[in-house]
């Protein structure tokens, strides 16, 4: 993988962070936040799995594959949470929704392998 793909990468996973804390920001207006609650836990997960993911691939850990994992692991379960919701906060939504983030770090993994397997 290039260094511009990796970039390309990084700046998917810090916009699906803003948009991961605007989502979480605007669930937390709602009048009944109670049934939201395991959304807004979602939320907080990706917009944090994003912003490790970005410090792995910046700083080139070796832990960097894991996070990918995860990272789209969580970005796909908040996309598709966010595709079950619906509210007056729709334009933040849709902009999570449309984050690809999750695409992109698969892509990442497609490039550089799957995490090594421990003994």
């Amino acid at each position: 993988m290039n260094i511009e793909q990796m970039m390309t990468c990084i700046r998917e996973c810090l916009e699906c962070m803003k948009n991961s804390n605007q989502c979480y920001d605007a669930y937390l207006q709602e009048e009944e936040v109670n049934p939201m609650t395991a959304c807004i836990r979602l939320t907080r997960d990706c917009a944090d799995v994003c912003v490790l993911t970005d410090q792995f691939m910046t700083r080139n850990s070796e832990h960097m594959k894991e996070a990918c994992v995860l990272c789209a692991d969580i970005c796909t379960r908040c996309a598709e949470e966010c595709r079950n919701r619906s509210h007056e906060k729709a334009p933040v939504v849709d902009r999570l929704r449309r984050t690809d983030a999750a695409c992109l770090v698969k892509h990442l993994l497609a490039r550089i392998g799957p995490p090594a397997r421990k003994a």
